[in-house]
């Protein structure tokens, strides 16, 4: 993801669990590399990702629509302005 006045930089991927909690994985992923809530944005497609909704993006990656979009930049950008 870009911004014409920002820099913005994709750290790992979430572990995998065996129940497919998303939030749980997310949680994991911050804690191993101590990355606080505010700290980040979640582009996701999955429909809950508790405790964490109130971060998350949902770009679509299926169908018509699919891609990462102007619009998604736009709520990621203010995701991240709005917790500085």
């Amino acid at each position: 993801m870009w911004h014409e006045s920002n820099t913005v930089n994709v750290v790992g991927a979430t572990p995998v669990r065996d129940d497919f909690d998303r939030g749980l994985e997310i949680a994991a992923w911050a804690e191993a590399h101590s990355v606080a809530e505010a700290d980040f944005v979640i582009l996701e497609d999955a429909e809950v990702v508790e405790p964490f909704e109130h971060r998350t993006v949902r770009p679509r990656f299926r169908g018509q629509d699919a891609g990462f979009r102007a619009d998604h930049d736009a709520a990621a950008v203010r995701l991240m302005e709005d917790s500085a």
